[in-house]
């Protein structure tokens, strides 16, 4: 089947005229009028402004950073928003006529805005603080003057959403997470609904909602006020589909406002919903648009807008590409063919005019001429679906780059993923990936096959013949090994590597007479191994071969002649490639990059005819011993380092890889049949590498020169198409490419490329039981419309979303917008002390409440005291009303000098150098807190401490404190609560769950165990394991192992329910879409662990800022547990010589045999 590619071009981009009015799809945070009749929202980075009854909108800010988060002021007249067009994300103000925006804040970090208090003379915001190192509980609420000035917290707690009441005298706020998005979670980490009264000393917090059995609760989110304070309106999921309710707070009761999915049998609810001031109009976005609802009525209408074409960006776009990740060469190495802005091209390597095979915006990938090089075979999504394509040129020597014109036809068909094109070094078959599987095709394209089944994408080569393959793969363990297998499918597969460790990357000798590949066998270090597949050539040794040199040398000196010098010579043609390794599948070889060699004489390039072989003769079949094949295994040990692009000389006596070698990195090369220390070849590497026979050169792709605009391209990085000769120096071909591009077209694409990716990868074939077909044609469409990168973002979301699963998101990418200030600009840092103050207090001055222990006031020669007064910074006076996060940001870490005054009043000056962060500061303050804590609640025999990630740093960590910590005590606390995951629960248990099967003694020294036989340091006294509604992912999987091999109890909050492993996809826009591929399951019942949160053996709330009654209730749990492991009976040791003593009987409570334990206290 041919199929012209410019047909798919019209088809992407039918319709598309610029000038235009343009719907506007997905806009964001939407903000009513005090009326309710004109609305704010973000869209494409700007603020827009339309009539709440739809119609054009106007953008009133136009900037290339971005603006979003619009809020009225009370009277209607100004509109407040965020941006980062400063560098950093501040509060902004414009006319809500339009006009030049104000700005208004200063201090650095993250915000969230609110909007306005009802007076109009704060706005409500949302600020990172020094009261916790995690997100969810650092994240305090502020007043910020709307003139400028000092800011003022609410109240102490951590929160997620917030609304101030009409009289500004409480909040509503959420704890907790939630997304929109997402469809159905229910579980620990829904969001909470709490009351702060402000008016009450201190500030009092209800909860609104209520527990669900086992915690299976649903999220009450976006809290908004009614006009008369006496109710509130929020947005809840409790039958699966986001509605709004009101809740009455006199008499604690909700009602149902809307039905949102009963139109159209659909669970997409609302989302981002506004309210008016005076409470009549709320406003929210249904999947794409917005609506609106008359509270009064309850009546819903659809708000259609529109932005008029000459305000709008441009969505095509002329790009100039001078750089490539994908090259291909013929086997002279004279003609190349490369992708660049996602087309493919070919040129020559003297003149260098590329030309354009392929024109679409669509994915071009794994690029391979054919044996003749007059076919060029790739991978393309131009259809729909990732298949195989074949080019041929109308040249009739086969010169690609003089070319007018080349047919495009498909070689497969079909919704499975093809990749990895590897033809075969006889030209006879193309080795290609379909999905997870190895399959073959006759060079024509005719005869698909599979040859190997497997669940996990090998890695693969051919052998010399083209009768075999070796390739490395998963098995259901995740442990990968290298495989052998005929193509004829006359023998299975053989395990070459047989090791319970990674193994990959093998590639086979153009000799036929070795297999590399490297494995991983020692710790965490990867090495070179090989082996020699026959016997006679692996028991020939250093004299055979030596003596053979001597009989060659002896027979050409005698004047053999011709034949002498084919002795000399070593192999017969027969047994040499014709040309060099062509596409190994994945895990392709790294070359190198540097100096110029000469390139290929021009009269080479005027030859009769294309690359072709130039000897018919079959290669010589190759010949495998099996028989004590892994007793043939060789190790090339390279210490401290890893070893990469395993690539094999034309001959097959020398192979090339990179690595580093005694600091120095680069491509080195060790020879064959006995190789030694590595030599280096080259500073750097080429990629999709390979070593041509013809030219004795290695061909790729160089990373020395790039595209100047790699975020146009979609952030992909590139280099040049390359040639490195036998010394190592480098030839780069440079090119230049100019191109138009649509981004509706490259959207859409994208969009695919995330469903195909979660079609094909998402751990549970049943995709949460959705129509995976119809979820593609519910957001396809409008995710071509989306220009602007968060809007793209969020239809993709939305999609994501359909499977209620953890580990899951859209981020980054680029688009056509016009770009912010360069990323290399630096913004003002607001810098932190170290010192806390108290509220009110001193006219002048500020009292320090407490000091952050590590922060520069705690240091001797910057040292603050508790109850000290901070009366000025480099002079400037501070006191209640000033700002101080003012005077703290700066443009750069610099010394300032603080007057403080004791308590007697003796002023002395201070010099400080404040710090741009004290996140890891407040974690070690909280560690060492609760460490204290249980401390003194179990009189110094409890220990506690804290796995802050499921990563090897902070395993180390955990390893010291099980000896730091756990010293001297009878029981240890385990806490993850607030652990975000990783992957090395299996460490901890082995720290934790050490088998105990045997004492030690020692003359002279008390019972116990050498500690230097244990893989890590080890715990076997009682635990008790800590984890709340932030556990997540491999902490719960260490919660959920705890309670499953009854090491201990497990005392805090049920856990978030999110246990999937993942990894990424990269799309073509060069946005990435997380992609969970594994699921976890419970041993005893097979239950999977996502949607399925730990349940704690004790479960329990801690209240928003207040005291830590989980911790509390951990160490009388722990208590309990000790108690009972000091009443369980202990053996009294029995020395040989007790049992040898003549008439010796066994002391009182032992049995004859010793087994009876005697009671004792541990």
């Amino acid at each position: 089947m041919r199929t012209q590619y410019c047909m798919m071009v019209l088809a992407l981009t039918a319709g598309l005229v610029l000038g235009q009015d343009r719907p506007i799809r997905v806009p964001s945070d939407p903000a009513l009028s005090p009326s309710g009749k004109t609305m704010a929202f973000a869209w494409q980075g700007d603020i827009w402004l339309a009539e709440t009854a739809g119609g054009p909108a106007h953008r009133i800010t136009w900037h290339g950073a971005n603006d979003s988060s619009p809020h009225f002021s009370p009277d209607g007249k100004t509109i407040a928003f965020l941006s980062t067009r400063d560098g950093g994300s501040q509060i902004w103000t414009v006319p809500a006529t339009g006009g030049a925006p104000t700005k208004i804040t200063t201090e650095s970090g993250r915000k969230r805005l609110w909007g306005y208090t009802s007076d109009g003379e704060h706005f409500v915001v949302t600020m990172t603080g020094d009261r916790g190192f995690h997100s969810s509980e650092n994240a305090r609420l502020y007043f910020v003057p709307a003139a400028g000035g000092k800011k003022r917290m609410a109240f102490d707690a951590g929160f997620a959403d917030a609304a101030v009441s009409p009289d500004g005298t409480k909040v509503l706020f959420t704890r907790g997470r939630a997304s929109f998005s997402r469809k159905g979670y229910q579980g620990s980490q829904a969001t909470q609904m709490w009351l702060a009264d402000l008016s009450q000393t201190p500030v009092s917090m209800t909860r609104l909602d209520e527990d669900r059995p086992n915690f299976q609760n649903v999220s009450w989110l976006a809290p908004m006020w009614a006009a008369d304070g006496g109710s509130f309106y929020y947005v809840s999921d409790p039958d699966g589909t986001f509605d709004l309710y009101a809740h009455d707070l006199d008499h604690g009761e909700s009602r149902r406002l809307t039905r949102v999915g009963a139109v159209d049998r659909s669970d997409d609810g609302v989302a981002d919903p506004t309210i008016s001031a005076d409470g009549t109009t709320i406003v929210f976005r249904r999947r794409f648009d917005l609506q609106r609802l008359d509270v009064a009525t309850g009546a819903l209408n659809p708000i259609a807008l529109h932005a008029t074409g000459d305000v709008l960006a441009d969505a095509r776009e002329r790009i100039s590409d001078s750089s490539t990740s994908t090259v291909a060469f013929t086997d002279d190495g004279k003609q190349m063919a490369f992708v660049a802005g996602s087309d493919i091209w070919v040129m020559d390597r003297i003149l260098r005019e590329p030309r354009r095979v392929t024109q679409t915006p669509h994915e071009e990938s794994s690029l391979l001429f054919s044996a003749d090089g007059k076919q060029l075979y790739f991978v393309s999504d131009a259809s729909g679906e990732v298949d195989i394509w074949r080019a041929t040129c109308d040249h009739e020597k086969g010169w690609w780059w003089q070319s007018e014109s080349f047919e495009l036809s498909k070689v497969t068909e079909d919704a499975a993923v093809e990749d990895s094109l590897a033809l075969s070094p006889t030209g006879k078959h193309i080795a290609y990936v379909k999905g997870t599987e190895l399959f073959c095709m006759d060079s024509d394209g005719s005869d698909h096959r599979r040859v190997v089944a497997t669940w996990s994408t090998p890695n693969f080569d051919w052998s010399p013949d083209g009768k075999w393959l070796v390739y490395a793969t998963q098995d259901s363990d995740y442990n990968s090994d290298v495989w052998v297998t005929p193509l004829d499918g006359t023998r299975e597969p053989f395990n070459l590597s047989r090791h319970p460790d990674r193994d990959s990357s093998p590639t086979w000798s153009p000799d036929g007479t070795r297999i590399a590949f490297v494995s991983r066998r020692d710790g965490e270090e990867s090495d070179i191994y090989w082996v020699n597949l026959q016997k006679d050539v692996e028991e020939k040794t250093a004299r055979d071969r030596k003596l053979e040199e001597a009989i060659a040398a002896m027979e050409k000196k005698g004047g053999r002649g011709s034949r002498g010098a084919a002795s000399a010579a070593g192999a017969k043609a027969e047994d040499r490639p014709a040309s060099g390794r062509r596409g190994r599948g994945r895990g392709r070889a790294n070359g190198g990059t540097d100096p110029k060699p000469e390139p290929l004489a021009a009269k080479d390039q005027d030859e009769e005819k294309p690359a072709e072989k130039k000897n018919d003769e079959a290669p010589k079949d190759v010949v495998i011993d099996f028989d004590g094949i892994f007793e043939r295994l060789h190790r090339i040990r390279n210490p401290e380092a890893f070893e990469g692009g395993l690539l094999w000389a034309p001959d097959g006596k020398k192979l090339a890889f990179q690595t580093s070698v005694n600091g120095e990195s680069g491509l080195y090369t060790v020879e064959f049949p006995d190789p030694g220390r590595p030599q280096k070849l080259a500073s750097s590497g080429l990629s999709s590498a390979r070593w041509l026979s013809e030219t004795k050169e290695i061909v790729g792709v160089s990373r020395g020169a790039r595209d100047g605009d790699s975020r146009r391209r979609g952030g992909f990085g590139g280099g040049t198409p390359a040639a490195m000769n036998d010394r190592g120096a480098i030839t780069n071909f440079s090119f230049q490419t100019r191109a138009k591009r649509d981004w509706r077209a490259i959207r859409t694409l994208a969009f695919d490329q995330a469903w195909r990716a979660m079609r094909d990868r998402f751990y549970d074939p049943a995709m949460n039981n959705r129509d995976w077909l119809a979820i593609r044609a519910k957001y396809g469409d409008v995710a071509g419309q989306c220009l602007g990168e968060d809007e793209f973002s969020t239809v993709v979301n939305m999609m994501l979303g359909e499977l209620n699963a953890s580990h899951m998101g859209h981020r980054g990418g680029s688009d056509p917008l016009p770009d912010a200030p360069s990323g290399d600009a630096w913004a003002p840092t607001t810098y932190h002390l170290g010192l806390r103050f108290k509220d009110g207090g001193e006219e002048t001055g500020l009292e320090v409440e407490s000091i952050i222990p590590g922060s520069p006031c705690s240091l001797a020669r910057s040292r603050v005291e508790p109850e000290e007064v901070l009366l000025s910074i480099d002079g400037t006076p501070v006191g209640p009303d000033v700002d101080l996060t003012a005077l703290l940001t700066l443009d750069e870490a610099r010394d300032l000098e603080l007057e403080v005054a004791n308590r007697e009043g003796q002023v002395r000056k201070v010099t400080v150098r404040p710090v741009a962060s004290v996140s890891d500061l407040l974690y070690d303050e909280w560690t060492r807190d609760n460490r204290r804590q249980v401390d003194e609640l179990s009189g110094g025999k409890l220990g506690y401490l804290h796995i802050r990630g499921m990563d090897m740093g902070s395993f180390r960590q955990m390893e010291t404190d099980l000896y730091h910590a756990g010293h001297g005590k009878d029981g240890l606390i385990i806490d993850v609560r607030f652990n975000g995951g990783g992957s090395t629960t299996d460490h901890v248990l082995t720290a934790l769950t050490q088998p105990v099967h045997a004492i030690t003694v020692s003359r002279g020294s008390d019972e116990g165990y050498p500690q230097d036989r244990k893989v890590y340091a080890s715990w076997s006294k009682p635990i008790v394991l800590m984890c709340n509604e932030h556990s997540f992912s491999n902490a719960e999987i260490l919660s959920h192992a705890i309670k499953q091999l009854g090491r201990g109890r497990v005392v805090g909050m049920r856990t978030a329910g999110g246990v999937i492993s993942t990894g990424s996809s990269r799309l073509i826009d060069g946005s990435t879409v997380r992609m969970p591929t594994r699921g976890w399951y419970l041993v005893n019942d097979g239950t999977d662990m996502e949607l399925n949160g730990c349940m704690p053996d004790i479960a329990l709330w801690n209240p928003p800022g207040g005291p830590d009654l989980q911790l509390a209730t951990a160490v009388s749990a722990l208590a309990e547990d000790v108690q009972a492991w000091h009443d369980t009976p202990r053996p009294k040791l029995v020395p040989a010589s007790a049992r040898r003593r003549p008439g010796a009987r066994p002391e009182s409570g032992l049995s004859p045999a010793g087994l009876v334990e005697k009671p004792g206290k541990r």
